[in-house]
């Protein structure tokens, strides 16, 4: 993805299918392919093409519960501010990325990584090595924009209860699972959780080692401002490998939900085209049977 800080409508519509695949929604991808252009559809063709796309993620995210249960809530959140900024005269929310050059370039390689970790054929140490890149990438290119995006829509739809949630929708902080979490120590002392901070630290500082015999991942991190504040974990390598793409995909949700709105704003449609006011979600009519 070759980024223009001033895209031709052409250009944006490319780089938005290429986002789709990369957030593993290939139907949204392949819709805006077959489209005419987007700003040049009639309001009853934009309103197909909005409903497709939505359902496209919809669907995607829907296969297992914890990317279902993200994706309505991100749905929920931009909804939200979406109604609550026509009511007070604003037509729409900004579905603008900070820096999205750095963004894209670190999710989509990201992507390329995590998917060629999945090759069985390439020898387990190098497969963890692109885990342990990928997750540098996330963390340091994605999850602090991903973050400060939601947290505009709590803002934009007066929605401060779920600040919170927003915060931690890509990255919770911690991370508890008694089956791939084998040891996770705080000053010597057993924590049942991850702390996941604290492991991009190890990762970041080379402070991890893999035994291949056992499948499993030694990290350290020892702060800097205090050395007695030493964090140790175990964690198996698929445990590890599962971590990282949770990570991922509720990055991915996030992204094709800012692409979906975008591409909304490409068109004709206007918020009540789009969006059943009194129950602050997608009109259904719009949507496909």
């Amino acid at each position: 993805m070759i980024w223009n800080d001033n895209p031709s409508d052409e250009e944006r519509i490319k780089w938005f299918v290429e986002l789709y695949e990369v957030c593993q929604v290939p139907e949204a991808a392949r819709l805006l392919r077959a489209s005419a252009p987007v700003g040049q559809l009639s309001l009853a063709e934009a309103q197909r093409l909005v409903g497709a796309t939505w359902h496209a993620m919809q669907s995607s995210f829907s296969r297992r519960a914890q990317f279902e249960q993200a994706f309505e809530f991100a749905h929920r959140l931009t909804s939200r501010a979406i109604v609550t900024r026509f009511g007070e005269g604003i037509p729409f929310i900004d579905a603008t990325i900070e820096e999205p050059w750095r963004y894209f370039q670190c999710l989509s390689g990201a992507n390329r990584l995590i998917g060629r970790s999945d090759d069985k054929t390439i020898e387990s140490e190098l497969r963890l090595d692109m885990i342990a890149f990928a997750q540098i990438l996330l963390k340091e290119g994605v999850v602090g924009s991903v973050t400060n995006q939601l947290l505009a829509y709590v803002r934009a739809g007066h929605d401060f209860k779920n600040a919170d949630i927003a915060k931690a929708f890509v990255d919770p902080g911690y991370l508890v699972d008694g089956k791939e979490i084998l040891r996770s120590e705080r000053r010597s002392a057993k924590i049942p959780e991850i702390l996941l901070g604290r492991l991009r630290n190890t990762i970041a500082h080379g402070r991890f080692v893999y035994n291949p015999v056992r499948r499993v991942i030694w990290f350290q991190d020892v702060s800097k401002r205090d050395t007695t504040d030493v964090y140790e974990a175990e964690i198996s390598y698929d445990g590890f490998t599962s971590i990282t793409k949770d990570l991922y995909m509720r990055a991915a949700i996030a992204t094709a939900y800012l692409t979906w709105l975008q591409i909304w704003t490409m068109t004709i449609a206007q918020v009540t085209d789009v969006f059943d006011l009194g129950a602050a979600r997608v009109r259904g009519d719009i949507l496909p049977p």
